[in-house]
């Protein structure tokens, strides 16, 4: 059976104006030479399947836009009969998210292949491809095809440690999937390779995924402002200098990247000047 690896892309569109905000944010998942049998979204009701369109080789569908600076969704990939989630930051700033799936095959959980994911990816593509890799190899039934005791415990460290560099290396578009932290932290302590605690690696893993997606929340406004949408721009300062107090998650993430709760006041000011000064848009 043909195992399939994704190549990433994610296109974050400049947000949309505020007046003019939609409800949902269109959502694309391309493919390059396989196609996915299906992909869908997670919703409170069931599944919902997105369309597929060959000419564009592609499945298009909509998430909805978030109440608050942002919120996730999971999306579901399948490729011979088994759902892979994808964990998405949502951010109510996004206009578009797109990404690209293509395959590769996974023979076994043969060392080589175990060594292959457990090398650090620096940017999301190699990320997502090296996750996705340890993700089929788990999904053969121990001890099939060599996937049992250390190769397995190894497998499952190097598909979390990939989601976290698929999460840094995005800017927080993508996030640790609860799949893939209850995993790691259901080895017995001590049985990790390097004798690590798993629970230290998720909370570094999540002050480092937060850390990202600070940074994106943050580039968004800089960016919205850049494009003239002041009143935005000033819009999502003062929802991150909320964050600082109401979101602990984030208002570390804000912390670490150096940015205070004073600057964000500055720079919510800031834009609220320029928005006052251009006028109704």
């Amino acid at each position: 059976m043909k195992r399939l690896l994704p190549i990433l892309f994610a296109t974050l569109a400049m947000p949309a104006h505020a007046q003019s905000a939609p409800q949902t944010i269109p959502l694309t998942v391309r493919w390059q030479t396989i196609a996915p049998q299906a992909v869908s979204i997670v919703t409170p009701t069931g599944n919902r399947e997105l369309v597929r369109d060959d000419s564009k080789k592609g499945f298009t569908g909509t998430v909805p836009v978030p109440d608050e600076l942002v919120g996730t969704q999971t999306v579901l990939v399948e490729y011979d009969g088994q759902s892979f989630p994808l964990l998405l930051n949502v951010r109510k700033t996004m206009s578009s998210i797109e990404f690209l799936v293509d395959h590769d095959s996974v023979p076994s959980c043969a060392n080589l292949y175990v060594r292959g994911v457990e090398q650090v990816a620096d940017n999301m593509n190699d990320a997502m491809r090296r996750m996705l890799t340890a993700a089929y190899m788990l999904s053969f039934p121990p001890p099939d095809r060599d996937c049992a005791g250390d190769r397995r415990m190894r497998s499952v460290k190097a598909r979390f440690d990939r989601n976290q560099n698929l999460a840094t290396t995005s800017l927080g578009l993508f996030a640790i999937s609860d799949d893939v932290r209850q995993a790691l932290l259901q080895i017995p302590a001590g049985s990790l390779p390097g004798r690590v605690s798993g629970p230290a690696l998720v909370a570094q893993a999540d002050t480092d995924t937060n850390s990202a997606l600070a940074k994106g929340l943050y580039a968004d406004m800089l960016q919205t402002g850049s494009a003239k949408d002041y009143a935005t721009a000033a819009d999502i300062g003062a929802r991150l200098s909320d964050a600082m107090t109401t979101r602990t998650d984030l208002a570390v993430g804000l912390q670490r990247q150096g940015i205070t709760a004073d600057r964000l006041k500055a720079d919510t000011a800031y834009f609220e000047t320029l928005a006052q000064s251009a006028g109704p848009q």
